[in-house]
Order: C-alpha cells, then sequence, then structure tokens
C-alpha cells in the first residue's frame, strides 16, 4: 500500500459514524452508557453515530477507551498502514492506549506544544 490519497482520507473519515456504532453495539453498551462513561449526552453519540455531527480526537481516545477497542479501529486505518508504522510510532500508540482520558489529554497538549515550538 503506498501513501494515502485524499480520497482514501475521506472515505476513511466518512465511516467513523458506522464504526463507533458498530463498536458500541459489540460492546452490548446503549448510546445512554456510553454518553455516561465519556461525560457527554446520549444525544451527543447519537449524533456521532449519524455522522450529524464530528467528533473530536480527544473524543475519539475518550470513546475508544470506553469501547475497549483502538481508536485506530475507529478511525479505519488499514491493516497494511499500520504495519509499516515505525516501531516507536507503535509503541507510543500503545502507551497512549494505556493511558486515562485526562493523561492523554495532557499528552496531546505536550505534544502540540512541542511542535509549534518548531
Amino acid at each position: 500500500m503506498g501513501k494515502l490519497t485524499p480520497r482514501d482520507i475521506t472515505d476513511m473519515l466518512d465511516t467513523i459514524p458506522e464504526r463507533i456504532r458498530a463498536a458500541r453495539i459489540r460492546a452490548n453498551l446503549t448510546q445512554e452508557e456510553v454518553a455516561e462513561k465519556i461525560g457527554v449526552s446520549r444525544p451527543a453519540i447519537s449524533q456521532y453515530e449519524s455522522g450529524a455531527s464530528e467528533i473530536s480526537v480527544a473524543g475519539l481516545l475518550h470513546l475508544s477507551q470506553a469501547l475497549d477497542i483502538s481508536p485506530v479501529h475507529l478511525l479505519g486505518v488499514p491493516a497494511e498502514a499500520i504495519n509499516k508504522l515505525s516501531p516507536t510510532t507503535k509503541e507510543v500508540i500503545s502507551l497512549m492506549e494505556e493511558l486515562s482520558p485526562e493523561d492523554r489529554a495532557v499528552v496531546l497538549r505536550l505534544v502540540k506544544g512541542l511542535l509549534a515550538e518548531e
């Protein structure tokens, strides 16, 4: 697999709502239960699942933790792309998945701050 095209990325983003709903159903959770776990309203979950509202990166991380799945799965990143990640990147992803949503948010702010300094 080569580089992702803009169309590939659009297709991945367009299917996030379907993957969110499928993951919630597989986890045997109601929209209300998921909403409570991540601190949003039930209508917010409904909007994420219908595509009426886009979920933030932080929201996606919280949701993946609540559903006990990888955020990469919710994004729909092809397995071939994951296999091409460097060992360091894979380690960072693995470690991030072990953090609480609050700690993930802190790490993201730190990384964004470092990048802004460049």
